[in-house]
């Protein structure tokens, strides 16, 4: 694994973070979402039913854009592909609904940032330091929970 600079990286956490983003030991993890992609697993994650391409195009399409149905076909598979789609067969068109949460995205998205610093504390000290009171008390509980011996993580 490269961190932002290019250089490899190498931690304790990669294979962590690969099964993160991939949900499988031994895989790259994936790039952060483009924008279309981002959109449409927004409009996913906010869906309580699975999603045909319809559904997502007049999700996506407003004022300020009108996106073909193709065009949007082709990002919703590609997501598929990527593994945070899956789809079902419903009449003669296909239902979308994702497998992991918003949660996970974001979650593998700052263990990527990790990875890619020398120096883990360092960044985590300046992410602490920049959450609020809330923030900051739910994660003291977060850490409190936190097995102590690593091979007891889930």
């Amino acid at each position: 694994m490269r961190g932002f600079d290019g250089r490899p990286v190498r931690s304790a956490s990669t294979a962590r973070t690969r099964r993160l983003w991939t949900g499988q030991a031994g895989a790259e993890p994936m790039r952060p979402f483009g924008e279309l992609e981002a959109d449409v697993m927004r409009i996913m994650w906010a869906s309580d039913e699975p999603l045909n391409i319809h559904g997502i195009v007049d999700a996506l399409n407003g004022e300020e854009r009108q996106l073909a149905y193709t065009t949007v076909m082709t990002v919703t598979e590609r997501l598929r592909t990527k593994g945070w789609l899956e789809r079902d067969k419903h009449g003669r068109s296909f239902r979308y609904r994702p497998l992991r949460t918003a949660d996970d995205y974001s979650a593998g998205l700052m263990e990527q940032a990790l990875d890619s610093s020398t120096d883990r504390t360092s960044v985590l000290l300046r992410f602490a330091g920049g959450l609020d009171a809330t923030e900051a008390a739910a994660l003291r509980r977060a850490l409190e929970n936190i097995p102590t011996d690593p091979d007891l993580k889930s």
